[in-house]
């Protein structure tokens, strides 16, 4: 689990990532939003960036006019806490 250094809510590196389940107080989700990405990243980059964190089902870029978003769905809820709980602050 090492590889991208990523924003987890609150963290000091350049991405955030937020759990869904953390958006709506629920069980663990295997969904992670997650922002201030660069403008120009593309999918296959996301994919591999974020592979190295465990398994990575499907990804979907949002991407803006300054910073680009996105969608990234585990393949369990655990390897998604895992990631925020991990990276924040890193």
């Amino acid at each position: 689990r090492s590889g991208a250094s990523s924003r987890v809510r609150g963290g000091q590196t350049s991405d955030r990532i937020a759990s869904m389940a953390d958006e709506q107080s629920g069980p663990p989700s295997d969904n992670l939003f997650v922002t201030d990405l660069p403008v120009g990243l593309l999918e296959d980059q996301l994919r591999e960036i974020f592979a190295s964190y465990g398994e990575v089902m499907q990804t979907k870029l949002l991407p803006g006019a300054n910073k680009t978003s996105a969608l990234i769905r585990y393949s369990s809820a655990e390897d998604a806490q895992w990631l925020v709980e991990n990276l924040n602050g890193n």
